[in-house]
């Protein structure tokens, strides 16, 4: 397994991903992708596309994701989450 590299190419596949709503692609990109290295990703985006893609996660990645991230992101991210969203992923911790 060849370890991971965030590259401008990869953000900008990301990014545009998320801007054409290809969701079902995003997902299953992200299903590869270990937590942390998620949560890198999730730093180098916006605010709202860093929710964006937090959102399409399962809970289970969702909750290491969010204690990976950056403090400033994470807040920002949590501040645009639902009190429901928010309560679920305290469930998984």
């Amino acid at each position: 397994m060849t370890p991971f590299k965030l590259t401008d190419e990869l953000l900008a596949e990301i990014e545009l991903l998320i801007e054409s709503g290809k969701d079902t692609d995003l997902k299953s990109f992200m299903e590869e992708i270990h937590y942390a290295d998620i949560a890198e990703i999730a730093n180098d985006l916006s605010e709202e596309s860093a929710t964006y893609l937090i959102k399409l996660l399962d809970s289970d990645k969702t909750s290491d994701v969010l204690i990976e991230l950056d403090d400033d992101m994470r807040e920002a991210v949590l501040n645009n989450l639902s009190s429901k969203e928010i309560a679920e992923e305290l469930d998984e911790l």
